[in-house]
């Protein structure tokens, strides 16, 4: 048996699993919901969840997809150094300062971590060259996807890996 959903004009089907699935997103989203004096810059899954469900949708795409982000396996086979980014020393070193002066910005300001501004984390030139190019990879424009290896993730704390 299936059950219909309509969203103004817009009718999908969905499976009695599917709309529980749906039904309890949307009632944790409800009562799990940040009040307007607690939220902060990041939204959890339950939020963004809402979010998702509760906006319209286009529908089943009729034609194929086109542009970067309609890769096939072969494709990035052969263009591996186009995803894959190896950091270089330059880059962890710079990595490690940045993240360093956002720890010692965090304790002097007393400010919660999604209060931090650009200004708190300084990039040398070349990491944020670098991380304009896997921000447009990772988005609609791009692949939706990148391969950063090399990040000294096993040398910080959690709120430093945050």
């Amino acid at each position: 048996r299936r059950w219909a959903c309509e969203r103004g004009s817009n009718m999908s089907l969905l499976s009695p699993p599917a709309l529980a699935a749906v039904a309890l997103t949307l009632a944790l989203a409800y009562v799990a919901a940040p009040s307007p004096s607690t939220s902060s810059a990041y939204k959890s899954v339950v939020t963004q969840s809402f979010n998702y469900f509760s906006r319209p949708h286009a529908g089943i795409a009729r034609n194929p997809v086109r542009g970067p982000s309609a890769w096939r396996g072969a494709e990035l086979r052969q263009n591996y150094g186009s995803w894959v980014t190896n950091l270089t020393r330059e880059d962890v070193e710079a990595m490690r300062a940045a993240v360093a002066a956002a720890r010692e910005a965090l304790e002097r300001s007393g400010r919660e971590l999604g209060e931090m501004t650009r200004l708190d984390f300084p990039l040398s030139e070349g990491l944020e060259a670098k991380m304009r190019q896997w921000r447009k990879d990772v988005s609609a424009e791009g692949r939706g996807f990148t391969v950063i290896r090399g990040v000294p993730v096993d040398e910080w704390t959690d709120i430093e890996r945050k």
